[in-house]
């Protein structure tokens, strides 16, 4: 069944298709690496001390700073609904880095337990993981690159 979409799914598949498949891939990978690199550059030095203490609250205008607060959450689950959304075969995007930077715009309580756990050693696992997750990715889309070409007749078997 599945089977049957994958090679229906290839049989439609177009040049023009598939240029606007990767076009969409490019930029939002462009994108998102762009803003996650933004904030990862604008953390202050000592954001991972455990004796940090945001000053988010503070200062002349509270509403403001809730409406700041709100907002922002409201862009991080918007942010981390995207990327699921994006991780899901067939559709274009980037939805890991999605999902990362949603995660890192919100301000929740429960970050402060994410805090704990970029620091501790569990960390390393997750970037093997990672790694080995982005190599198996390209993997499959290499794979279905050339399914898609064998299929239109642009290279033989």
């Amino acid at each position: 069944m599945m089977v049957d979409f994958l090679s229906e799914f290839i049989n439609s598949l177009t040049w023009r298709g598939a240029l606007i498949g990767v076009l969409v891939f490019v930029i939002t990978f462009l994108v998102n690496l762009g803003i996650v690199s933004l904030i990862l550059v604008k953390i202050p030095a000592n954001y991972f001390k455990t004796n940090h203490r945001a000053k988010f609250w503070s200062g002349p205008h509270p509403a403001l700073h809730a409406a700041k607060f709100i907002g922002k959450n409201v862009l991080g689950f918007l942010l981390v609904a995207l990327g699921i959304v994006l991780s899901i075969p067939g559709v274009p995007g980037q939805g890991l880095l999605t999902i990362l930077l949603g995660i890192m715009v919100l301000d929740l309580l429960a970050m402060w337990f994410a805090r704990r756990i970029l620091i501790a050693p569990v960390m390393i696992g997750l970037q093997v993981l990672g790694a080995v997750l982005a190599v198996m990715q390209a993997a499959l889309a290499i794979e279905l690159m050339l399914t898609g070409l064998r299929l239109l007749g642009v290279i033989s078997a």
